[in-house]
Parts: C-alpha cells; sequence; structure tokens
C-alpha cells in the first residue's frame, strides 16, 4: 500500500494471522507466538537496521517507536518494496505531488513515491507530520492520552488511519496485527534488547 494510495499487495505480505489465547477465569494468559513463523533472515536483518534508525531519530519518543516500526514493516514488506529496491528510501510509502522533487511512478496507478535521501529522512517527515500537520490533531491527542496512561497504541493506530494515510480501508487493521504480533509479539524481546544496547552504547559515549 502507499500513503493514500497503491496496491496492498506488499501489506497483505506483512501480515499474520492473530494469535488468540484461550481465556480463563482470573488468570492471566501470555500470548505464544511459537505458531507465528520467523522472518527470512533478510527481512530479520531489515528490521534490525531500520529499528536502529527509528530509535536513533525518535529518540524523543514523539509516538511510540513500535508503532513507527510497523508501519514501516507493513508499507514495505519487511524491507522487500520494489520501491526502496529501486532506491525511495521511503519507508512509509509516502506520496509525491510536487514535480519538483525526486519521486518513482508506482505501477498500478497514477501516484508518484516520493524519493528520500536516506531512510532516515523518510522517518523525520513522519514525525514532521504528526508535530505539525493539521489532519494529525487527533493523533497527536491520542498519544498524549497515551503517554498519560489512558490511551492505547491501537488508538494512535486508529487515530492515523482516520487522517486518510492509506486508501486501504484494513489498513489500521493489518497493522495493529504486525504490531500485535510481530513489533509487541514475536521479536519485542530482541527489539528491546537492540534498543537497550544502542542507548547504553550512547551513554557510555556521554560519559
Amino acid at each position: 500500500t502507499i500513503a493514500t494510495g497503491v496496491s496492498v499487495n506488499e501489506m497483505n505480505q506483512a501480515v499474520d494471522n492473530n494469535i488468540i489465547p484461550l481465556k480463563k477465569s482470573n488468570v492471566v494468559v501470555e500470548k505464544n507466538y511459537d505458531k507465528i513463523s520467523d522472518l527470512e533472515p533478510i527481512k530479520k536483518k531489515w528490521l534490525s537496521d531500520t529499528a536502529t534508525k527509528v530509535y536513533t531519530i525518535n529518540k524523543d519518543n514523539v509516538i511510540p517507536s513500535d508503532i513507527l516500526l510497523s508501519i514501516a514493516s507493513g508499507e514495505t514488506g519487511w524491507g522487500s518494496s520494489g520501491f526502496l529496491k529501486k532506491g525511495s528510501n521511503n519507508l512509509f510509502n509516502f506520496q509525491s505531488f510536487n514535480d519538483k522533487e525526486e519521486s518513482i511512478a508506482a505501477s498500478q496507478s497514477n501516484a508518484k513515491i516520493k524519493k528520500f535521501k536516506t531512510g532516515e529522512a523518510s522517518i523525520e517527515q513522519f514525525l514532521n507530520w504528526i508535530e505539525t500537520k493539521e489532519s494529525y490533531a487527533g493523533v497527536r491527542e491520542e498519544i498524549k492520552l497515551f503517554n498519560e496512561g489512558n490511551g492505547s497504541k491501537a488508538n494512535i493506530i486508529d487515530a492515523i488511519a482516520k487522517t486518510g494515510f492509506a486508501e486501504d480501508k484494513k489498513w489500521g487493521v493489518k497493522i495493529k496485527s504486525i504490531l500485535n504480533n510481530r513489533i509487541d509479539g514475536k521479536h519485542k524481546k530482541e527489539l528491546e534488547a537492540l534498543a537497550s544496547n544502542l542507548f547504553k552504547d550512547t551513554n557510555d559515549t556521554k560519559n
């Protein structure tokens, strides 16, 4: 899918079926992610590399980094996107509406995908949208509620969907599936370890 446009094939490839544990009365049941397949090595490396970029650029936690990772994973098919392979460096499939900026034409629509110099630059654009775009006022409110302990990551994703981020009406459901089953699920511990080591190295350098 594209941020407001194009094919959902890559998104569908990134989504797994929900794993829902049996509920028992008065018993806390942890989800078991064993039935979720491991990512291919090249996709797992992409996730690790992209997580490093997201954690570094979003160090002020403008929005939970897990959400950014989930969206990037869905939009690019875990880095397998044809746009990325053509050098878009566009982790969120942002469209280009400016004929003067570099872009890549989509094959299945009239959309053009904006080309960034680096993947980090696309993350910076998304964070800028979240902080400044009028249409993202609802997103900012949901982030505020989440930070106060009264919201959820799911609500933030739903708010992003309401901005018209993607044409796919099931976009929010798919991103929440990636978040719950992969980013905050099967790969949570390894991503937490990566973030911990990343900022540990930064703190050691400062000291």
